[in-house]
């Protein structure tokens, strides 16, 4: 959801729902640790001319090196996670183009210490970039997170998926995103 905390009211702008079913085959193969299949569905929960939604199936490679910087004497985690996706079915007339602004495959990277407390994640896509940097502020295994977050392109919000943006953002949450 997108909040705009700097108007009188405070409303949401917008909201976007992203449920998904699938399945991690794990392996143990140096690098290589799993591979994902799924169906996921993306949808703003509108009706009518402003709903925007669309259903892909995708096949996603996990690759994870573990290392330790000595000096720090910390153990860190560098993923990769390329994913590939099909298009199924997207509603309506509203946003039949979908596939040419969010394109068919995104990569992932992410960068983090062994015990969760800070992440640096990029995400890029054909004709976009997300970069979102996260602390956490607690001991607890859960806990409480900043994000830091840069985008640039196009599908930060679906209702908006064939206008260019850029944009920083802070964000919260509470468990690992």
């Amino acid at each position: 959801s997108f909040w705009d905390i700097f108007e009188t009211s405070a409303p949401f702008r917008s909201s976007d729902y992203n449920p998904e079913m699938f399945y991690i085959y794990p392996f143990d193969l140096s690098l290589f640790k799993s591979v994902q299949v799924g169906l996921e569905h993306e949808s703003n929960g509108e009706d009518g001319l402003e709903s925007r939604a669309w259903n892909k199936p995708y096949l996603e490679f996990n690759l994870t090196k573990e290392f330790q910087i000595p000096r720090y004497n910390r153990r860190h985690q560098l993923s990769l996670s390329p994913r590939a996706w099909g298009l199924i079915f997207a509603k309506g007339d509203n946003n039949n183009n979908i596939e040419d602004f969010l394109s068919y495959w995104q990569v992932t990277a992410a960068l983090e210490d062994h015990d969760k407390m800070y992440r640096l994640g990029v995400e890029v896509r054909e004709k976009s970039m997300l970069v979102d940097l996260s602390g956490r502020f607690s001991k607890m295994r859960q806990g409480f997170y900043l994000h830091l977050h840069y985008w640039n392109g196009y599908g930060e919000r679906l209702i908006s998926y064939d206008r260019h943006t850029h944009r920083i953002g802070l964000g919260a949450s509470f468990i690992k995103w």
